[in-house]
């Protein structure tokens, strides 16, 4: 049922409101979603090149678009261990950090997806200013739970295991 709840959302949302106004329509969804207790929308996508951030109410103009080029976005994969499996994908604009996360509860009997932004002071990533949940019933993702490492791999970047940063594939 959430599933369907969230593909609804995301159809019904269109494409202008799931990426923002400047990001093409065949942009892949990497997370969209409502915030809890808000009627906000945040939104990750990624086209050509570019990574695109979009926050604000739904049908209108976002109150924060931020369009950065993949190879500049910060991508944290899931590094193999834990109880879910998440990554974080970080926005920067000017001193300020929008650390988007989505997380998969590894749990076969309850695989919970969940999601968020975390905004911080660039640099200061134990001191978050702002922490917003994506409404679990509302949460969308076309690309899954790796959307972000995947948006670096097709950008023609790979993860470097020994630098632990990302590098241009060859």
């Amino acid at each position: 049922m959430k599933k369907l709840l969230a593909l609804v959302f995301a159809l019904s949302a269109g494409p202008a409101l799931a990426c923002g106004p400047s990001a093409p329509l065949a942009a892949d969804v990497l997370l969209s979603c409502k915030i809890e207790g808000r009627n906000r929308v945040l939104s990750v996508c990624a086209a050509n090149g570019q990574a695109y951030y979009s926050y604000g109410t739904p049908d209108q103009s976002p109150e924060l678009e931020l369009i950065i080029p993949l190879r500049d976005v910060e991508v944290t994969p899931w590094p193999g261990v834990g109880g879910a499996i998440w990554e974080e994908m970080i926005f920067t604009n000017n001193d300020v950090e929008y650390v988007v996360w989505q997380s998969l509860r590894r749990d076969p009997e309850n695989p919970e997806h969940s999601g968020g932004v975390n905004i911080r002071e660039k640099g200061t990533e134990a001191e978050v200013l702002l922490s917003l949940t994506c409404d679990p019933a509302i949460l969308f993702s076309e690309a899954g739970v790796f959307a972000f490492s995947d948006a670096k791999l097709a950008n023609g970047q790979k993860w470097d295991l020994d630098q632990h940063i990302w590098v241009d594939a060859q």
